[in-house]
């Protein structure tokens, strides 16, 4: 650290704290902008959606009365077949049962069911009506056709009374089963107030509205701020899109239009907001914004002095202990005065510093560690009391004249030591291993005869999979020594291997004399305690603990071997390692 740090820093704070201000000051702006732009699009989009999707549930409530044109007393009325006075008084009810469940019953102003044969009975305000229809209802019958579809139509087929509010009628002609022309139509006749409570309900911005285009681009809905020709020029804009938004100049003001299309009526609903409405808020938080830099830049620059002093003499300090430490001298620590991130800084390079020299000193414990397991393996399976025994076989064999075992035990011990060194290697693939297992088992088949026998259940799957040398003969070993040899007549040694997860599983099972749950307890025990530490081999071969502990110095905490009990007696070693 030298004296011309302050100096870069004073430069460095000057150039750069005029610039970002200014660009924090101009993207702060852009990005309340956009942010609000967004949001209101956003929220927008949700009303108008709000809107179609009430607009959408009125009809689809409204389509639910087309059943009543499946009624056998509408069949019976229509047809003449039954009691007409019955069937109508039926009718009625079914009329007044439809419209109490309705949801939006006020908005219902009659109900139609119009023969195919002229007969025709209707509802309106609760009163029913036969036969009494004009002209126009035979014009919405022609226009509603004979697709058996339900259709949405807009006008006004109310004859002889003083309204003049634009009508809308949901209707269906239906055919009977047996009958291939229609037999009658059902229309229900809504007011667009309906329509309106909806549009007048929703806001957008505060002074945003609503406008509703039938398919004709006829206006079901509209403000009035809005002109005929207003409202002919933004249907122009959507009439080809099912839905976006547009920017787009009326009366002089730039507006911001957004417009989707109902999939049942394919009405398009058109929200409509003034740009400058938009733009109140965001301008009041880019004034915010930039009074807020203004005071930290000045802040800065009144702190800037204290604070270069704060951070150059710990730096100082903290750099000359790094450089003593980088000459080797693993006792040098940081001594804080401050509670900051230096103190931080420095609390971490010390313990940093410490797990290095712990680190170290572990490597070289491992090392050694390891170097005595691989000799002390080597020593277990160059087991003189092994080769004597072995040996001895063979010669009463060859004594015997047993030709054949004699050569295919030599043939075995012979591999079983090549690849027990296996030129110096540590890892060999897993079929290697599992030949080593099985020359070890043929040679002890041919020394304990009927008391011996085994199998090997190893997926090929995994054959080509690298492994730690002489990890599953140890154990197969250990199971023969202590799991069968004192069993009385004999059992059978069981060698599997699975991946799974990522992972190579292998189990080692005998039938033999098994353990007690407290001393696979304590035997596990054994085996977590101290796993890095290789223990002198014993009678039965190299050990769990030392199998165990050399997976795990090779492999990793993650990884060893656990003992089980079997359930029909006998013992299970269940060993995990990394694929």
């Amino acid at each position: 650290m030298k004296a011309g740090l302050r100096s870069k820093l004073t430069v460095l704070y000057v150039f750069l704290a005029i610039i970002p201000a200014v660009t924090v000051g101009i993207l702060s702006y852009r990005i309340s902008y956009n942010a609000l732009w967004n949001n209101t699009v956003h929220s927008t989009m949700q009303i108008a959606d709000q809107l179609n999707n009430s607009i959408e549930t009125l009809f689809a409530d409204t389509e639910r009365f087309m059943e009543i044109g499946k009624s056998e007393y509408v069949v019976n009325y229509i047809s003449g077949k039954g009691d007409s006075y019955n069937d109508a008084k039926e009718i009625l009810s079914l009329f007044r049962v439809y419209r109490s469940n309705f949801p939006f019953k006020d908005s219902i102003k009659s109900i139609y069911i119009i023969g195919a044969n002229g007969k025709s009975i209707s509802e309106r305000g609760g009163v029913l009506l036969l036969d009494d229809f004009s002209e126009k209802a035979n014009d919405l019958m022609k226009e509603l056709g004979n697709t058996g579809q339900t259709q949405i139509i807009t006008g006004n087929i109310s004859e002889g009374t003083d309204d003049t509010t634009s009508h809308i009628y949901v209707g269906q002609t239906q055919s009977l089963p047996s009958l291939r022309d229609p037999f009658c139509t059902v229309i229900v006749e809504l007011d667009s107030t309906a329509i309106e409570e909806f549009c007048n309900s929703v806001d957008i911005a505060g002074t945003g509205y609503f406008t509703i285009f039938d398919v004709s681009g006829e206006v079901i809905f509209g403000s009035k701020y809005q002109s005929k020709m207003d409202q002919q020029r933004i249907f122009e804009n959507i009439k080809a899109d099912t839905s976006g938004n547009f920017i787009d100049t009326l009366n002089g003001e730039d507006a911001f239009f957004l417009f989707n299309t109902s999939t049942q009526t394919n009405w398009k609903i058109v929200g409509q907001v003034a740009i400058a409405d938009l733009m109140k808020e965001s301008t009041s938080i880019a004034r915010t914004t930039f009074t807020a830099l203004l005071l930290i830049l000045a802040l800065a620059v009144i702190l800037y002095i204290y604070f270069s002093n704060k951070l150059i003499n710990p730096l100082k300090k903290l750099n000359v202990t790094m450089r003593i430490a980088a000459l080797g001298d693993m006792d040098v620590r940081y001594n804080a005065k401050t509670s900051d991130e230096i103190n931080d800084l420095g609390e971490s390079f010390n313990q940093m510093i410490q797990r290095l020299d712990a680190l170290a000193k572990q490597n070289m414990r491992e090392q050694a560690s390891l170097r005595r397991s691989e000799l002390k393996l080597l020593q277990a399976q160059i087991n003189p009391h092994f080769l004597y025994n072995t040996l001895d076989t063979i010669l009463w064999q060859a004594q015997a004249g047993y030709n054949e075992d004699v050569v295919e035990m030599v043939d075995a011990l012979s591999r079983f030591f090549r690849t027990t060194l296996s030129k110096g290697r540590d890892w060999i693939d897993v079929e290697t291993e599992i030949n080593l297992v099985k020359d070890y088992l043929c040679i002890q088949k041919k020394r304990y005869g009927e008391i011996l026998n085994y199998e090997i259940q190893v997926d090929k799957a995994i054959y080509n999979y690298p492994i730690l040398k002489l990890t599953l003969q140890p154990l197969v070993e250990n199971a023969l020594y202590h799991g069968l040899k004192n069993k009385r007549g004999g059992g059978t040694i069981t060698v599997r291997g699975w991946e799974q997860e990522g992972n190579l599983l292998f189990d080692i099972e005998d039938d033999g004399i098994g353990m007690s749950l407290e001393k696979i307890r304590e035997l596990s025990n054994e085996l977590n305690s101290h796993p890095n530490i290789i223990e002198a081999a014993g009678d039965g071969g190299f050990g769990l603990k030392n199998v165990n502990s050399r997976i795990k110095l090779y492999y990793g905490d993650g990884f060893g071997i656990c003992i089980k009990q079997r359930e029909k007696g006998g013992t299970i070693i269940h060993m995990c390692l990394r694929r």
